[in-house]
């Protein structure tokens, strides 16, 4: 038995910035023993795989001794070794500075259905990409994560975890990733445009809670890509512009959409958007659409009172919901008297047919009086 040992670990210069934990060889601790804690670390004591004592990256050097750590009065061995008592435990050196910056990326396309109000049930795909910052912080949690991979002796480095480390932190964006944008029912313009502070700042905060369950803090974590698929950009488009011109028809209001939603036009619309617009698609649309409004119509021609088909309900009068329509220049929704877009600024004003003069409505393609083409 090694007597006045002084227990401690100096990394090596290569591995300053990389090094998470090491394990000081032997059982080499008595009362005469010493601990000294470098800065930028913090040192646990060990026995039968629980934490029994943690010393903080301020402790500098200290001795072994149950006057000073009661604690090991109860890790003394029965065999004594020159008149001194050894301490059954393992000492564990950790790394309580180094931040490591890792790459993240969604490991499959994100599935995504649409909970905006005018794009409901359009299905699409997203990538993202990005990068986050650890940092070790929580040992416990930490240590009981990884000991299970540990060998009894060396040294543990970030490299030696990633292969287990990514494929979890991947997957923890993934889920909440697609949570946010369920939740907060994010349009699709708005999914391609998620490269922001705010929402990598959001994500932070969802996704520290689960990564601090490993042992480790979220010093940062950043978008910085959000890709749609082609195929899924030019199936959106076509539905927009469907959308935009039923969200314009005279007489539009919310009830009228919303039995139109629960009903036809959704199944219509994707399949006219999988049939790259048919006209055959879009008529279909189109119909099932006047359904929805005849259905509306009927409903409220039909109100009884007494028994008697046909009778105007005048004791529940129902105002008419206020008709909004899209924004030509970024999609976002105003009110039909809206002079301009409350998100971009743009004009949603009336034109003029540059043929016959007569007021044209935002939105549309062509006159209603003369039929010329407006840009």
């Amino acid at each position: 038995m090694k007597l006045f040992d002084v227990i401690e670990y100096l990394p090596p210069v290569e591995v300053k910035d990389e090094w998470l934990m090491y394990h000081y060889p032997g059982k080499e601790f008595n009362s005469l023993s010493k601990l000294r804690v470098q800065p930028g670390q913090v040192a646990i004591a060990v026995n039968s795989g629980k934490i029994e004592h943690i010393w903080a990256e301020d402790t500098g050097t200290v001795t072994l001794t149950t006057a000073n750590y009661p604690f090991l009065s109860r890790l003394v061995a029965n065999v004594a070794y020159g008149g001194k008592y050894p301490y059954d435990m393992q000492i564990y050196f950790l790394n309580s500075t180094a931040m490591k910056n890792f790459k993240w990326g969604t490991p499959a396309p994100l599935i995504i259905e649409s909970k905006d109000p005018v794009e409901k049930g359009f299905i699409y795909h997203a990538i993202s990409n990005g990068t986050f910052y650890l940092r070790l912080k929580y040992y416990q949690f930490f240590y009981s994560w990884i000991s299970g991979s540990f060998s009894d002796n060396g040294l543990l480095c970030y490299k030696d975890i990633l292969g287990k480390l990514k494929p979890f932190i991947n997957q923890i964006v993934m889920d909440e990733l697609s949570n946010y944008i369920d939740e907060t029912q994010m349009s699709f313009s708005k999914v391609q445009r998620m490269v922001s502070e705010q929402n990598s700042q959001t994500m932070k905060e969802r996704i520290a809670p689960k990564i601090e369950k490993i042992g480790f803090e979220l010093n940062d974590f950043v978008i910085e890509m959000v890709t749609i698929p082609e195929e899924d950009q030019k199936k959106y488009e076509q539905l927009y512009a469907k959308r935009r011109e039923f969200s314009t028809l005279s007489g539009l209001d919310q009830e009228a959409i919303a039995i139109q939603e629960r009903q036809r036009q959704l199944d219509a619309l994707n399949k006219a958007a999988s049939n790259e617009g048919t006209v055959g698609g879009m008529m279909g649309a189109g119909l099932g659409f006047g359904y929805g409004m005849g259905m509306v119509n009927q409903v409220k021609g039909n109100s009884q009172i007494g028994g008697q088909p046909g009778t105007p309900n005048e004791q529940q009068p129902q105002a008419k919901p206020e008709i909004q329509v899209r924004c030509p220049k970024c999609g976002a929704l105003n009110s039909e008297t809206a002079k301009f877009c409350n998100q971009c600024g743009a004009s949603l004003g009336p034109k003029a047919c540059p043929k016959c003069g007569h007021q044209v409505p935002a939105g549309s393609k062509f006159c209603p009086e003369c039929g010329t083409k407006v840009e």
